[in-house]
């Protein structure tokens, strides 16, 4: 049996639409990139969640969405930091996640828009997202904060707690960390067992995007870059959301164990015949393993207020 005759039907049908992305890339320039990647959103009839309050919103030329559900009063805030391997997608392509974990809460959603690469480099981006969190904290000074990011989101979301904990001795309320990237120096078994081109996500993409992000001076050894190399004491409760069938599935689990080594209470939730990215599925394919990821979340994300 394939990897791809693993995954469950609604998953099937969601690698089937991702893929669909290669056809319309014109070429590799990164300007082509982030043009196929938006088309094929706007061509697939997403399912756009309810939310009573959404408001745009600027911060040092960042872009950010607030989503405020009118029966979530007294909540945690979430600020999400989005996927696209640093390079590409933005708040636009994840509105309705976004929307879903504000809905499911119900929970306050701030999502940025952080600077990608190549425009800025590594510490850049990273750096933006701290004074983006300092921001909020300014602003609601009695509300807790829920970091919460995909993919490259994720491995911004860690770093930036573990800035937030070295440079300005402050504490969020939660972590929440969903297929993360999380050691740019090794690859593990995973990486051959899934990344070998019947899912979207291959491994020979992940080194490319990798070696995009790191640039010509990056060091993958970086512990803000790989923060599985990274001290970890002191961070918040971190939630971590894993596909079972994504290439980084190993250093997802890897992560989870380096957070316990190091104290941090930690919940693992391993989604079964789930691929990278899964939790776009609920609202292209309506995947029902997808709305539970995302209901999760929100669980998790309101249980940082009590």
């Amino acid at each position: 049996m394939s990897v791809y005759d693993e995954l469950s039907p609604d998953m099937q049908a969601f690698a089937r639409y991702l893929k669909k992305a290669d056809d319309l890339i014109a070429s590799d320039a990164i300007e082509d990139v982030r043009l196929g990647t938006r088309r094929l959103r706007d061509e697939a009839g997403r399912r756009i969640p309810a939310v009573d309050n959404v408001e745009e919103g600027a911060f040092e030329g960042m872009r950010f969405r607030t989503y405020r559900p009118a029966t979530a009063p007294g909540v945690p805030t979430v600020i999400y930091l989005h996927g696209g391997a640093w390079s590409h997608l933005d708040i636009d392509v994840y509105d309705p996640i976004m929307r879903q974990v504000a809905a499911d809460g119900p929970v306050r959603v701030i999502g940025l828009e952080y600077p990608l690469v190549p425009e800025v480099r590594f510490p850049a981006n990273m750096d933006a997202c701290v004074s983006f969190v300092r921001h909020v904290m300014a602003r609601e000074p009695n509300t807790p904060i829920v970091l919460m990011g995909d993919s490259a989101g994720a491995n911004l979301a860690i770093g930036t707690a573990i800035l937030l904990r070295d440079r300005y001795k402050t504490q969020l309320a939660g972590l929440a960390l969903i297929y993360g990237g999380f050691d740019l120096e090794n690859e593990r078994e995973s990486a051959s067992r899934y990344g070998g081109g019947e899912l979207p996500m291959t491994t020979e993409g992940v080194r490319a995007s990798q070696a995009f992000y790191l640039g010509k001076d990056g060091d993958p050894a970086n512990p803000l870059i790989s923060p599985v190399k990274a001290d970890l004491r002191g961070l918040p409760p971190t939630f971590l959301s894993v596909a079972s069938h994504d290439n980084l599935y190993d250093e997802n689990i890897e992560m989870a164990r380096q957070l316990g080594y190091a104290g941090v209470a930690v919940e693992l939730k391993i989604y079964p015949r789930a691929i990278h990215g899964f939790l776009e599925a609920w609202s292209v394919t309506g995947s029902p393993i997808a709305k539970t990821a995302l209901e999760d979340l929100a669980r998790f994300s309101v249980s940082r207020g009590r």
